[in-house]
């Protein structure tokens, strides 16, 4: 406070939070500091006329340069009445020219009016809140606020407000200054515009970059097997005829397809479960590629089938030198989550030029079953002989659906004999097809084909159906059958199929035969995959009171375990052994050793192939309770076979047979071949 060009005293004022006085605050101390400081000048004055005379003229002096101040300021600056606070406001007493120069107004427009008119509909209504609350409580306030000009444009104003009081006291008027801001609020809302903006343009390029992600990830896809990382059949194909197309008319190179199944590979899921099936797919794929050339395309185009295409080959030798290389590196083990894994391909190798992509790739396969039928873990090299074979295959597959569905087939009968009584006690039922071009096709002709492709299981439930009827008409036509059994054999494929049983229940209730009249003949085969379900079936079906024979015993994975394991009632020699019963002492030790496990076991045993009394008189003095084979009969007719059990029970009632001794033998109405399918034959005995 300054009184006479000397400083006199400070005016201080503090608040409870640090604060920066706003402009209208400023001008309002200032001028509370030169009215102390004319107070006390006019109070030292007042002692003399001089002295108050000079008082006057510096306070004139003093408030003329504070109104100076505020008319030139740059800031709008308003002065009000401190009341009315509600509508319609304290009245405008005061404008500088920088507020008619801001908003557009007269001081004669504005004055006797309230800073409301300032207002409009974009005006923020949250800082006016907080000023009317300021005002109310006589408190200072800084608010940002968006105005109106007299035109209508808007603008941004950073408006501050402080009361002032008299000398008593008491709040007379309130002073504001406003600091257009709106150069500053659009710079910031160009600033956050352009932060939205750079964020778009990130979220685009994030998009952008996990569009190309998704992109890349699905052309991997699309040519990738997901499990293996190898290439899939679509890329294989793809690059196969590029290739095709490239090497026509090549001269000095070649190329080829090597076609690669997994052998056994079921066996690995249904014993070691999928997850360690998947694991030894990942590891043929890695031992694949480290068999392979980088120019070769290595794929899996299936679930255990692998395919290798090898381009510019000099010599044929190359694609077999790659394969033995391969098959060697299959056969190595494999440790998969603590299992040992032995496992092993078949490989079919094409080799040449080729016009069209799916004939190499196919004729690498017919190759692969080729190997496959030859014993698998090996491989075989295309040839025509093989596509001949091949068509000739496809064709009776096109005709087995008709031939099921047309009722071609029918049921032969061979009789399997008591060596004690000379009696037919059981038949085993054999399916032949009769083709209306063709004629009878045996067996070894569709039944292979029939498993491969799952015709084997309705082909089956018919001859299980069909079987069990035939077996009631006989009883009811020869009413002395008493503990007659009849044999069927079943697929290894049929098991596999969840109605199987229902399907053996179905053709028992249907035909009215006992249950232990029935004999189901099974291959050692059946033991390898899934052994704890066939199992769990095997005593369904011996609980039922079905009888269970294994066939072929010797020749296939023959085990002490499999007879200790599963309910089998009978053991049936294979034929090979039989053959040379009498002319070799080893296979006459092996059916030995058979029929003395079978009885130490108490289990039955039948003799398959018996084709002369030197063989059937071994058989006996060994033990073997029943036989069978073309000595007796070959498989005839069910018409025949009626007739033939009609005859022998003619002849020799069945309840006096055990006081015969007899000897059966065949007359022939035609001499040919002991093997002949096509001859008429009828047993009668010799007392």
């Amino acid at each position: 406070i300054d009184v006479d060009n000397e400083t006199v005293g400070f005016l201080a004022a503090c608040d409870t939070e640090p604060h920066t006085f706003s402009a209208a605050q400023e001008y309002v101390l200032r001028t509370l500091a030169a009215e102390i400081g004319d107070q006390m000048k006019l109070q030292r004055l007042l002692r003399s006329e001089r002295a108050i005379r000079t008082s006057n003229d510096v306070a004139s002096e003093r408030l003329r340069l504070l109104e100076s101040v505020v008319v030139n300021a740059n800031d709008a600056v308003l002065i009000t009445e401190a009341e009315p606070l509600d509508l319609p406001g304290p009245k405008i007493l005061y404008a500088n020219a920088a507020f008619t120069r801001t908003t557009g107004y007269t001081l004669a427009e504005i004055l006797g009016k309230t800073p409301r008119i300032l207002h409009g509909p974009d005006t923020n209504r949250k800082p006016l809140e907080r000023l009317k609350v300021a005002l109310r409580e006589w408190k200072p306030v800084e608010v940002e606020l968006l105005n109106y000009r007299k035109d209508g444009s808007t603008f941004w104003v950073e408006l501050s407000i402080v009361p002032v009081a008299n000398e008593t006291g008491w709040f007379t008027h309130w002073v504001s200054v406003q600091r257009d801001v709106s150069e500053r609020k659009a710079n910031e809302e160009n600033a956050v515009r352009i932060r939205m903006a750079e964020a778009h343009n990130e979220a685009l390029a994030n998009e952008v970059k996990e569009r190309m992600r998704s992109e890349a990830q699905l052309a991997h896809t699309a040519f990738h097997d997901h499990l293996t990382g190898l290439r899939n059949r679509a890329y294989f194909m793809d690059r196969l005829a590029g290739s095709v197309e490239q090497f026509k008319g090549r001269l000095g190179s070649t190329c080829a397809v090597v076609f690669l199944d997994i052998d056994n590979f079921k066996t690995v899921n249904d014993r070691f479960g999928h997850s360690v099936g998947d694991l030894l797919l990942v590891e043929i794929a890695e031992r694949l590629k480290a068999c392979t050339r980088t120019r070769d395309t290595v794929a899996r185009i299936g679930g255990d089938e692998f395919t290798i295409f090898l381009e510019d080959l000099h010599e044929p030798r190359e694609a077999i030198l790659l394969v033995e290389r391969i098959l060697e590196a299959l056969r190595a083990p494999m440790h998969l989550v603590n299992n040992e894994v032995i496992s092993g391909a078949s490989a079919g190798i094409s080799i040449g030029h080729y016009t069209d992509p799916e004939h190499i790739l196919r004729d690498a396969d017919t190759a692969m079953y080729r190997a496959k039928e030859e014993g698998g873990n090996r491989y075989a090299v295309f040839n025509e002989a093989m596509h001949e074979e091949a068509m000739a295959a496809l064709n009776v597959r096109l005709e087995l659906g008709k031939a099921i569905e047309q009722g071609q087939f029918e049921l032969h009968y061979q009789p399997l004999v008591d060596t004690k009584t000379q009696q037919i006690c059981a038949l085993e039922a054999l399916v032949r097809w009769r083709h209306p071009q063709r004629g009878i096709v045996p067996p070894l002709d569709f039944i292979e084909i029939a498993e491969k492709t799952g015709l084997i299981v309705p082909l089956g439930s018919w001859i299980l159906k069909q079987a069990c009827r035939h077996l009631c008409i006989l009883k009811k036509s020869v009413p002395a059958l008493q503990n007659f059994r009849m044999s069927v054999n079943v697929s290894t494929r049929q098991f596999d199929d969840p109605s199987f049983f229902s399907d053996l229940e179905s053709a028992l209730a249907e035909s009215g035969i006992k249950p232990s009249e029935l004999q189901l003949e099974i291959t050692e085969s059946v033991f390898v995959n899934n052994p704890e379900r066939i199992g769990k079936l095997f005593r369904r079906i011996r609980k039922l009171g079905v009888q269970i024979a294994c066939d072929d015993f010797g020749t296939g994975y023959s085990s002490l375990s499999y007879l200790q394991m599963y309910p089998i009632d009978t053991i049936k020699i294979d034929q090979s052994f039989v053959k040379r019963l009498d002319t070799k002492q080893a296979d006459a030790d092996i059916v030995h050793m058979i029929v003395s496990l079978a009885q130490a076991l108490r289990m039955n045993v039948t003799a398959e192939g018996v084709e002369s009394i030197g063989q059937q008189d071994v058989l006996r003095e060994y033990g073997c309770t029943v036989v069978q084979g073309y000595l007796y009969s070959p498989p005839i007719t069910f018409e025949e076979m009626t007739s033939l059990l009609i005859e022998q029970n003619m002849r020799f009632p069945f309840e006096s047979q055990s006081r015969l001794k007899s000897t059966i033998v065949l007359e022939h109405t035609q001499r040919k071949s002991p093997r002949s399918h096509g001859r008429q034959v009828r047993c009668f005995l010799h007392g």
